[in-house]
């Protein structure tokens, strides 16, 4: 039934009925006088039979298809009645010519359409959904992109759980508790009656004896100090720093774990760090927070990291309390100009002639390490304010160094900078920049002045 017209087989004056009322309908216009004299007013060349019922099969493909592919419901209805107007005019004038031909156009047509046409439309659907639809955004997809640890939490209460059975009361006198991907737990305690190190880890057959040597610390944490820690919320933040320090799947490490343990001196801070790539952690503190450093491993940035990280701790910008800055980029190959706390992680280590305190280092993705102030600080002549570097500053002394040694485009991000007196010159010369671009064994290292002129080559 189309356009509200009974199509069933009959000779050609019918079919000619039902097309020229369907094209009376369907164009809007006048519908006055019979159907038959509609016909002769826009009668077409007939083709010959057989090509007439091949080109209907086509057509009904065609429209099948096209309308499957169309945006609107009005579009797919002005294709489909045009390709049964058209299929109408094309059977009924093969069934004109031949009877053979109606016959097989009237029997052909709809098995097409109801069979091979569904097929066609189910490809051209799909395909479209496949090609044409906008890719999910990033972080829509379910699926980690760096592997973590699983079941982190779980695998926590079960160490602790074990810590009380090595001894009584033993996860209130933790030393280290560390999760491995590979499913592995192992527990470290004080023994508070003689000072020893308990240890004890899982494998396939279960948890191993307990192991007892000397203890060389005496920093712990309890089961209490834990009650807010969850490592499944801080695995998603972790996974995000790591993305925007720019660990990937070629960078992640392939033992990833959690080490939940006191950190070393100054601060002895207890932290639950997050191994993603060979020489990076991600740590988090017993609230589940990230440190704000994620950004001191880029030259572009570091200064913002180090900016935040001195108020933090009181120190003023604008006051000559500054006796170096050192900064060492995350990008693979980069090499520090001098001996430094970053020499060999990266990030920005800050050293103070005075103030209220002598050392900060700012390694990306760790709590900052502040060291308070020595007894014999003392204002140099050679100090500097913070607020004295900008990244305008060093990017314009990036861009001269790159340009003097002929450096590489992907180099840009493969750099270190000191900021303060170089070694082994007159004093008088006062506070430097100096940089590196690229590997040590580029030799792409050069002095500047604080107003960027260039001094000389070398890193002395």
């Amino acid at each position: 039934m189309v356009a509200g017209f009974d199509f069933r087989l009959g000779p050609p004056e019918v079919w000619a009925h039902g097309y020229a009322l369907v094209k009376c309908r369907f164009s809007g216009g006048p519908c006055e006088g019979s159907a038959a004299e509609y016909a002769d007013r826009v009668s077409m060349p007939s083709p010959k039979p057989a090509v007439a019922v091949a080109v209907a099969v086509i057509v009904a493909l065609g429209a099948f298809s096209l309308a499957s592919l169309a945006d609107s419901l009005a579009l797919r209805l002005v294709v489909v009645v045009a390709g049964a107007v058209t299929v109408v005019w094309l059977v009924r004038s093969a069934s004109a010519h031949s009877d053979a031909a109606g016959l097989t156009g009237i029997a052909v047509v709809p098995i097409v359409m109801l069979a091979v046409g569904t097929t066609v439309v189910t490809i051209a659907s799909s395909s479209t959904d496949s090609f044409g639809a906008d890719p999910p955004p990033a972080g829509a997809d379910d699926t980690s992109v760096l592997e973590l640890v699983a079941d982190a939490d779980t695998r926590l209460r079960a160490g602790l759980d074990h810590a009380d059975a090595m001894i009584p009361g033993g996860s209130a006198h933790l030393l280290a508790v560390d999760l491995r991907g590979d499913d592995a737990i192992s527990v470290t305690v004080l023994n508070p009656t003689n000072g020893k190190r308990m240890y004890a880890s899982t494998s396939s057959a279960g948890w191993s004896e307990v192991s007892t040597s000397a203890a060389y610390t005496r920093v712990t944490f309890s089961r209490a100090d834990l009650a807010r820690l969850n490592l499944a919320d801080a695995s998603r933040k972790v996974e995000a720093a790591a993305r925007k320090i720019g660990v990937d799947d070629e960078h992640q490490s392939s033992s990833p774990g959690i080490m939940i343990a006191p950190r070393s001196r100054p601060d002895n801070k207890v932290v639950a760090t997050f191994t993603v790539s060979s020489d990076l952690g991600i740590e988090v503190d017993l609230n589940g927070d990230l440190p704000d450093t994620v950004d001191a491993g880029s030259m572009d940035t570091m200064l913002d990291a180090a900016s935040r990280a001195l108020k933090a701790n009181r120190v003023p910008l604008h006051q000559r309390t500054l006796r170096e800055l050192q900064f060492m980029s995350l990008a693979d190959g980069a090499s520090s100009i001098s001996a430094t706390s970053v020499q060999n992680s990266g990030g920005v280590e800050l050293e103070f002639d005075t103030g209220p305190v002598s050392e900060i280092t700012l390694v990306p993705g760790s709590f900052p390490a502040v060291r308070p102030p020595a007894e014999w600080a003392r204002l140099q002549d050679t100090s500097f304010a913070f607020s004295s570097i900008t990244t305008d500053l060093l990017n314009r002394i990036r861009d001269d160094a790159m340009k003097r040694f002929r450096s590489p485009a992907y180099d840009r991000e493969v750099v270190a900078v000191r900021v303060g007196h170089a070694p082994g010159t007159d004093r008088d010369e006062g506070t430097t920049v100096t940089i590196r671009v690229g590997p040590s064994s580029a030799d792409a290292a050069a002095i500047y002045t604080m107003t960027g002129e260039h001094l000389r080559d070398g890193t002395w």
